[in-house]
């Protein structure tokens, strides 16, 4: 069975024109849905157009109160970071006046044994005949 290319053509018009007939019935009910759809779009275009004001003020709260929180931070930051440098160097202070408050102590107690190694005045140094030069010489000792 051999198909002419007369008949096939004729087969090829005749799907054709069935298809555009059936879709030709359809086209009302296509085009009706399309302008419902392009309907609820504009609606929704016009009421996001109605939110961005007010959206906008929302977005411009919210990184004003961004920024705040992050100049509160870096605030806040830079004083733990003054603290903690002013701390170290307390540490360092106290590390370096321990062996001279341990000297001072152990030369109090030697030109004032009666005071068991407290420091004393210097009024009461001058009392007992003390001087700044004994006290150098007993330092050296």
């Amino acid at each position: 069975a051999v198909v002419s290319t007369q008949s096939t053509g004729e087969l090829h018009r005749d799907i054709t024109i069935r298809k555009s007939s059936a879709g030709a019935s359809k086209t009302p009910e296509l085009t009706k849905s399309c302008e419902l759809l392009l309907s609820s779009i504009t609606a929704e275009t016009t009421e996001l157009k109605q939110l961005q004001p007010l959206l906008e003020t929302s977005w411009k709260e919210t990184l004003n109160s961004v920024v705040k929180q992050q100049e509160r931070y870096k605030d806040r930051m830079s004083v733990v970071e003054k603290m903690r440098a002013e701390t170290q160097y307390l540490i360092t202070l106290v590390k370096q006046l321990t062996p001279f408050i341990h000297n001072y102590k152990a030369v109090s107690a030697k030109i004032h044994p009666n005071l068991g190694g407290s420091s004393g005045s210097l009024n009461s140094q001058s009392r007992n005949g003390q001087s700044v030069d004994n006290m150098s010489q007993i330092i050296q000792t």
